[in-house]
């Protein structure tokens, strides 16, 4: 919807949204083969094995499928601010990345969102205000 709104290619946008966490499904299964063949891991070990291998995990399928790298730069503006990139897409990407996790709110996240020519009133997370608004109720 973001990419709709912001008038950017939205079929390379959908595609990336759908491969942004393969990485992280891809140590997932090596996890469970892990655990399926040595014993059980903690909570914790997995919480901090997901965040540490998946990047690379990602990255390395995104190399054996042979994705263009356009397609894989909208994948990892998801994840990383495209500090270096002067394409909108790559900003719309990162914001829906925010927006999808829940932290797309405050004053640095409007300036973004008028930087890909996004209204921030339709996008910003706004909890606080519409908890704000049901207690008023």
């Amino acid at each position: 919807a973001m990419a709709l709104s912001a008038g950017v290619d939205e079929l390379n946008c959908y595609t990336a949204g759908l491969l942004s966490r393969s990485g992280e499904l891809a140590l997932l299964r090596t996890l469970q083969d892990f655990i399926h063949r040595q014993g059980p891991l903690t909570v914790e070990q997995i919480e901090t094995l997901i965040p540490r291998w998946s990047p690379s995990f990602g990255n390395q399928l995104k190399k054996q499928w042979r994705l263009p790298l356009p397609l894989r730069e909208l994948i990892g503006a998801i994840h990383l601010y495209p500090s270096h990139a002067t394409q909108r897409t790559l900003f719309v990407m990162h914001l829906a990345g925010l927006k999808a996790t829940g932290n797309l709110q405050g004053i640095e996240m409007e300036r973004l969102l008028r930087q890909a020519k996004l209204e921030p009133k339709q996008w910003l997370d706004n909890r606080d205000q519409l908890e704000e608004g049901k207690n008023h109720e």
